[in-house]
């Protein structure tokens, strides 16, 4: 199982390029699952096989914690990162040859903030990728 994980600035291209890359994979025979790790997104254009928003809607932090849209993002990520084995196993159940991780456009979950490189060590399979969008 090998495991890619997108990650860039808001409107970089993420989501696009996870589609497309999952397609492509498809089309040559190769099983992939998609996660979504963005719990404020409000459309891909795939089927998550795993989507984060199931466990913990940004949105409904906002309300709950009267946080703005970026703090929701953060907190639900920290969230995340408590349940990252239940995700990792879900993942594993899946069976796929290629994972796709969507990650969220906020980019200090990754350059500044420590939950960004845990959520990658505890989800990463046994061999895994990094993909900056920029």
């Amino acid at each position: 199982m090998f495991t890619v994980f997108i990650v860039g600035t808001a409107g970089s291209g993420k989501t696009t390029l996870i589609n497309s890359f999952a397609e492509w994979l498809e089309d040559n025979q190769y099983d992939v699952a998609i996660v979504n790790l963005d719990p404020a997104v409000e459309y891909v254009p795939y089927v998550p096989d795993i989507d984060i928003r199931d466990v913990v809607s940004a949105r409904e932090l906002m309300r709950k914690y009267k946080l703005g849209p970026n703090g929701s993002i953060l907190a639900a990520i920290d969230m995340l990162a408590v349940r990252a084995q239940e995700i990792k196993n879900q993942v594993m159940d899946v069976g796929a040859n290629y994972v796709l991780i969507d990650t969220p456009g906020q980019m200090e979950l990754f350059a500044f903030r420590s939950v960004g490189s845990v959520l990658v060590s505890r989800l990463a399979m046994d061999r895994s990728a990094v993909v900056f969008v920029i």
